[in-house]
């Protein structure tokens, strides 16, 4: 994805870079060790995606940089921006928190009710552990 586009005239300095890997054990809050970045989106909103990965189970699970993230836990976070989002990776350390994420060029085959028929949405899920 291209890179972050400023937000207005006052930010339009600095990338929305939002970080949420571990800052600290000892029962502190935690991140899950994504870093995300916002882009404008088509619809004239937000999209926040992957720009890097730090966490080892993340990249176990399939995830990617470029990944699109759109529900933390059961919360919609299209149009959201990247320290939006941020602010609901971050947790108690070992709680877990569920992402759907999309990717372009992902097909899911086998659509319920349409036999033989694919989706190209590429929405999948994982579960994380901060």
């Amino acid at each position: 994805p291209p890179r972050a586009e400023s937000e207005s005239a006052a930010s339009s300095s600095s990338l929305r870079r939002a970080s949420t890997a571990s800052r600290s054990a000892g029962g502190r809050p935690t991140g899950v060790g994504l870093m995300l970045m916002q882009n404008a989106s088509p619809d004239g909103g937000f999209e926040v995606y992957i720009d890097s990965i730090q966490n080892r189970a993340a990249q176990d699970q399939g995830v990617r940089v470029g990944d699109v993230v759109r529900w933390v836990d059961s919360r919609d976070v299209t149009n959201h921006r990247a320290f939006e989002v941020r602010s609901l990776l971050i947790g108690k350390v070992g709680s877990q928190v569920h992402l759907t994420l999309q990717r372009a060029g992902l097909c899911i085959c086998g659509t319920p009710g349409k036999e033989g028929a694919c989706r190209c949405q590429g929405m999948f899920e994982v579960i994380l552990t901060r």
